[in-house]
Parts: C-alpha cells; sequence; structure tokens
C-alpha cells in the first residue's frame, strides 16, 4: 500500500495540499492517512508550508514506463532531479506542453512511440547526452534548440520515416559523436555545414535518399561511417 502511494504522490501530487491528495487517494481504495504518515516517518515524504507534500531532495535513478498511456508528460508529473526518462512504447502526441528545468537529464528515450509528433523544446534540458528517438513514424520535427546541447553525444532517429530535414542548428553540435538517420527516407541529404560537427565519428544513413555528404567528408577528412 505504502509503495503505491508513494509512487502516486511522487508522479502527481507534489506540492498539492495534503487533504486534497489524502481524499483522492482514499477515493482510489487506498489508505491514505496512515500511508503518508508512513512515508513521513521513512523520510520520503515531507511536509512543506501550507500543508503541502513534498519530496526530499534526492537524485532520481530513471523514470521507466513502457506503454506511458498519456498524450503528454502532464504538468503535475514530478521529475525532479531526474536523470533518464525511458517511454518506450509509449502514446504521447508530445513530451510536454511547456518545457521544464530539468538540469540533471542525460538520456531521454522515447523509442517506438506512434503518435508522437516532434521532440521537445531542448532549452531546460542543457545537460542532454543521449536522444533516443527511434521508430517514432509520425515524428516530422526536431526542435532548433538542440543545436544548443553542449554535452550531447548521440542522437539516434532510425526509423522516423515522416522526418524529411533537421534544423540548421543542429550542425552546431560540437560534442555529438554518434548520429543515426537510418531509414529516415525523406531526408535527401545534410549541410555542408556538418563539417562543424568536429566529435562526430560515426554517421549511419543506410536507406536514406542522402547522396551528397560522403564528398564533405571526404573532402574535410571526417572520419565518418556511412552504413
Amino acid at each position: 500500500m505504502e509503495k503505491d502511494i508513494f509512487l502516486d504522490i511522487f508522479c502527481f501530487f507534489i506540492g498539492k495540499d495534503r487533504g486534497y491528495v489524502t481524499e483522492k487517494l482514499n477515493g482510489g481504495g487506498l489508505h491514505a492517512v496512515i500511508g503518508i504518515v508512513i512515508l513521513i516517518e521513512r523520510s520520503l515524504v515531507k511536509i512543506e508550508k501550507n500543508n503541502k507534500l513534498g519530496m526530499h531532495d534526492l537524485p532520481t535513478t530513471w523514470v521507466h514506463w513502457q506503454e506511458f498511456a498519456y498524450n503528454y508528460i502532464p504538468d503535475d508529473f514530478y521529475l525532479g532531479n531526474i536523470v533518464v526518462i525511458d517511454l518506450k512504447h509509449s502514446n504521447i502526441e508530445q513530451v510536454w506542453n511547456e518545457s521544464k528545468l530539468l538540469w540533471n537529464l542525460k538520456i531521454l528515450n522515447l523509442s517506438h512511440s506512434k503518435y508522437l509528433k516532434s521532440t521537445p523544446d531542448f532549452s531546460k534540458s542543457p545537460n542532454l547526452e543521449k536522444l533516443i528517438m527511434k521508430d517514432c513514424p509520425k515524428l516530422s520535427e526536431v526542435h532548433q534548440s538542440i543545436g544548443d546541447l553542449n554535452h550531447l553525444l548521440l542522437i539516434n532517429l532510425k526509423d522516423c520515416t515522416s522526418l524529411n530535414n533537421l534544423p540548421k542548428k543542429i550542425y552546431k553540435l560540437k560534442s555529438l559523436k554518434t548520429l543515426i538517420l537510418s531509414v529516415c527516407s525523406k531526408i535527401d541529404r545534410l549541410e555542408e555545414d556538418i563539417v562543424q560537427m568536429e566529435s562526430l565519428t560515426t554517421l549511419i544513413a543506410k536507406d536514406t535518399s542522402i547522396k551528397e555528404v560522403i564528398f564533405f567528408l571526404l573532402l574535410f577528412g571526417l572520419g565518418c561511417h556511412q552504413q
């Protein structure tokens, strides 16, 4: 019971009034009065000003939720100091309504999200290192803020068959080592600015319409592979 109460509070009720949360959880068949007391005693939940529920400032191992049922991550879904968001096979159409400050986020995996139409705004996730969005067949837009991710190492967009171009700012990624575009069949070219991606060592672009990239890679001596 305490585990279910903790997860509900963690995901949906941070910053909410204790009485309101107790009423909601009791309505769902949980014994919230005693459950919240136990969580407080175990230092898993705390009561803040105005009787609001809060969490202790602990590092947070990972959100892994396959087949996430919502169309987007709710605004009151607590992400705290999250490092990894893994929502493979989700039903989301957009990641969130408003971008959230996720300073510690390192990995975002939204692979196999059949209804996802665009990447999120990355401006408040400055330390992202891996973006994995394989097999998102409706994905048609990569937000231009991706070009501001100075720590990004990997982009995997394999099988994103509706994606027909990349934002020009993506070529400013000097830290990027691996770019995977296989089966992005509508992408027919990469800009000459790809030579600015000085850390890029692996380009996998099998089954795309890209024809000119090899010339530029060889001309500027970049050790990339079109596989």
